[in-house]
């Protein structure tokens, strides 16, 4: 827990929506990420039972960049671009450099970061998943910036249902991802 908290992730029973406070019972999961500079939160409901439409409530800009803050003053030589928090909290927890984006659409990327992303990272790697949404987009990214990318790959899609680092870690290890990286020597 303490890891998330670093990254400005903390679990909660308790969140206010326009001033009326809504409680979780005591079994609920649910996940607050804080984008502190901006004081704005994105909410993951992992509740059994909760409805697709109620697992996320995002408070965020469509543009914004998690963890942008952390490397400004400290580029990477290797800096991993992914879809979403979750995957870039996975590749930190392996020791990279990630930034997260509130969603795969490469133009949102293209006409607001591109310039922030190169000012913290001399090496881009966007990570958007192996899946058909994540390839066409991270290649129309690739195409436009020259970054490169990294993809889980099509086979542990096949056979796991993996399509990101998140998924892979959660069907295999950290050990499993962080493998994978050294085989590309990233």
């Amino acid at each position: 827990m303490e890891f998330l908290r670093q990254n400005n992730v903390f679990q909660a029973k308790t969140i206010a929506f326009n001033k009326k406070i809504k409680k979780y019972p005591e079994d609920a999961l649910i996940f607050i990420y804080w984008a502190k500079n901006i004081d704005k939160i994105k909410i993951l409901n992992l509740t059994p039972g909760t409805t697709k439409e109620d697992k996320w409530r995002n408070f965020t800009p469509n543009d914004y960049l998690w963890f942008y803050d952390d490397f400004v003053n400290n580029p990477c030589d290797k800096l991993f671009l992914s879809k979403s928090v979750k995957d870039s909290l996975i590749l930190k927890a392996v020791g990279r450099c990630s930034v997260a984006v509130q969603n795969e659409s490469a133009k949102i990327q293209i006409d607001n970061n591109i310039e922030k992303i190169n000012k913290i990272g001399k090496e881009v790697y966007v990570v958007y998943g192996s899946d058909k949404q994540g390839k066409t987009e991270s290649k129309l990214l690739t195409q436009a910036t020259g970054w490169k990318h990294f993809n889980t790959k099509d086979k542990y899609l096949k056979m796991y249902d993996c399509n990101d680092p998140a998924e892979l870690v959660r069907v295999f290890s950290l050990k499993k991802l962080d493998n994978e990286l050294r085989l590309k020597n990233l």
